[in-house]
């Protein structure tokens, strides 16, 4: 079984829309890569403690999910990965540490078939 990590856009989503897409994802990633694959997320609260800016808790929570990143035996790429800055940082660590990186153009049907996992998520 494989460890698969979900790279997924999360600035200005609601944590709802974030566990939707991961869900998606899930589904899209069990159904046409790896139907025992051990799915990993970076999404969880980060520690907001402390007298740091902005800028300063994105990258602490980049560093966190990069570390969880890195115990991953492949990464999947959710559409908008290459338009958000933490998933642009992962896809760049995982092709300059030759990490297999998995993208919706990898799949033939790869958008329709993300399409029809998000249909199906959102029903269970």
């Amino acid at each position: 079984m494989s460890k698969i990590f979900i790279s997924l856009p999360m600035h200005g989503k609601t944590d709802m829309r974030i566990e939707q897409d991961i869900a998606t994802a899930t589904l899209f990633i069990t159904t046409h890569l790896d139907p025992e694959a051990e799915i990993i997320t970076g999404h969880m609260p980060c520690d907001l403690s402390g007298s740091y800016s902005k800028n300063q808790l994105r990258v602490r929570c980049l560093g966190r999910s990069i570390g969880i990143m890195a115990t991953c035996d492949a990464v999947f790429f959710c559409p908008g990965w290459e338009h958000a800055n933490g998933c642009e940082v992962e896809h760049m660590i995982a092709y300059k540490y030759s990490l297999p990186a998995y993208h919706l153009c990898d799949f033939a049907g790869g958008i329709d078939q993300w399409e029809l996992a998000a249909e199906t998520a959102a029903k269970k």
